[in-house]
């Protein structure tokens, strides 16, 4: 992603099937549609892929965008359902675990998925899920 105010930063390495998102601030509409817009541009040039979800320092994720998160799932469902194998969540506040907790209990998405408070337990359980899944992984943390 681009510009200073963008909410994350979209990337992933070299061949690697592995999109990894960083929070970089807090949300507002214009840089969580850039960042839909980033991460759906990053899945389209996948045939199957997983995702890597760091919180960073986040605190606070209103209503608005959990439900604009849900309604990009949902239409984003046909084109990704079976290709996205799975997404790892690293959220280091609590409160935010179990705010997505609750999104995916009441809302189960279409992709195994894990919330984990480290980056490490979140690549090594990509990792296995990807191989599981028959897809060839990177052996290290993705992209700097």
């Amino acid at each position: 992603m681009g510009s200073s105010n963008s909410y994350a930063t979209v990337r992933r390495g070299k061949d690697s099937p592995i999109v990894h998102v960083r929070v970089v601030r807090e949300p507002t509409e214009a840089n969580y549609v850039e960042y839909l817009d980033a991460l759906h541009a990053a899945f389209d040039e996948l045939d199957r892929f997983a995702l890597i979800f760091d919180t960073g320092t986040l605190s606070n994720f209103p209503a608005k965008y959990r439900e604009m998160q849900s309604r990009w799932l949902e239409t984003t469902q046909p084109e990704f359902e079976g290709r996205w194998i799975c997404s790892a969540f690293v959220i280091k506040h609590r409160l935010i675990r179990g705010v997505l907790m609750t999104m995916y209990w009441l809302n189960k998405p279409y992709y195994d998925y894990k919330v984990t408070a480290t980056n490490e337990e979140a690549w090594r359980w990509t990792r296995e899920q990807m191989k599981a899944a028959g897809v060839e992984a990177p052996t290290d943390d993705g992209p700097a």
